[in-house]
């Protein structure tokens, strides 16, 4: 086996019956195997995750197939595909990649799959004209939530995770939180306040 592409001569010795040699020496061109490689790591439940290539090709060669597979079952031929994950846990990504040549190479990576946060709020007593607080008590596993997006369905807005808004109409106002924790991972919620 030749561990480094290049041009190599072989010898092909041939003995007949009479003990009679024969000797042939022929160049071989031996080519360098693709380098697998891929970008990817934790990726949130539900949401798509883009996995890029990285992989070279040996010199004089050109990658012109891809197999991806997932432990969930994911699989695509595509150079940089999308996969979700839809149970959170560690799930073993793999890359073949295949030169013009037939050489290939492959790799994989562990993927963690991460649970979205769980959307929980809380609000004061909501009178008409009055000052209504809200306040998220959202959690995390493993993670905790740092960003907030409120949106009280009055075209009030807020970015914190303790909130105040007022409701100047007898209506009913449906309000949303989105929470982001440190993961990156994002949830919304909603209540319909009256």
């Amino acid at each position: 086996m030749y561990k480094r592409q290049g041009i190599y001569n072989v010898t092909l010795r041939v003995l007949d019956a009479n003990n009679c040699t024969r000797e042939v020496i022929l160049p071989v061109l031996v080519r360098a195997n693709p380098v697998a490689r891929f970008t990817g790591g934790a990726v949130c439940l539900g949401t798509p995750k883009v996995f890029t290539h990285t992989s070279t090709a040996g010199m004089g060669a050109t990658i012109v197939r891809y197999e991806w597979n997932s432990d969930e079952g994911e699989t695509s031929t595509e150079q940089s595909p999308t996969f979700t994950f839809d149970f959170p846990g560690s799930y073993n990504v793999t890359l073949r990649v295949t030169d013009n040549f037939g050489c290939s190479n492959i790799t994989n990576r562990t993927v963690i799959a991460r649970p979205l946060p769980s959307v929980n709020f809380n609000n004061s007593a909501a009178c008409v004209g009055g000052s209504i607080t809200f306040s998220d008590n959202s959690t995390s596993s493993g993670s905790f939530i740092n960003r907030w997006q409120w949106d009280f369905g009055n075209g009030s807005r807020s970015t914190n995770r303790v909130a105040n808004t007022v409701f100047t109409k007898d209506s009913t106002y449906r309000v949303f939180v989105s929470v982001t924790d440190t993961f990156g991972c994002v949830a919304t919620g909603f209540r319909d306040i009256r």
